[in-house]
């Protein structure tokens, strides 16, 4: 298998993205841990897994050093987290 190429960052910079992900990901779950318990419709249950399935990619992302991607998706599960707050 071929490593994809990443841009080299600053080490500043990697840092910023990588509070930025970790942020995210704090907000996404606190939100999931405030729905724990509650019975969730069919489409809820969905959505969750696709936050969860976010959360996961930004944390390999994080583990392969790729703090670009692990913001990316770390916000790709921050946005549908949001709304299905700001819904419920």
């Amino acid at each position: 298998e071929r490593a994809a190429i990443q841009a080299i960052l600053p080490a500043q910079e990697q840092k910023r993205l990588k509070d930025s992900a970790d942020a995210r990901k704090k907000e996404v779950h606190a939100t999931l841990a405030k729905m724990t318990g509650r019975r969730l419709s069919v489409d809820d249950q969905d959505l969750v897994k696709r936050i969860q399935f976010f959360v996961e990619q930004s944390d390999q992302a994080e583990r392969r050093r790729d703090m670009s991607q692990a913001d990316v998706f770390a916000q790709r599960a921050q946005e549908p987290a949001r709304g299905w707050q700001s819904g419920k």
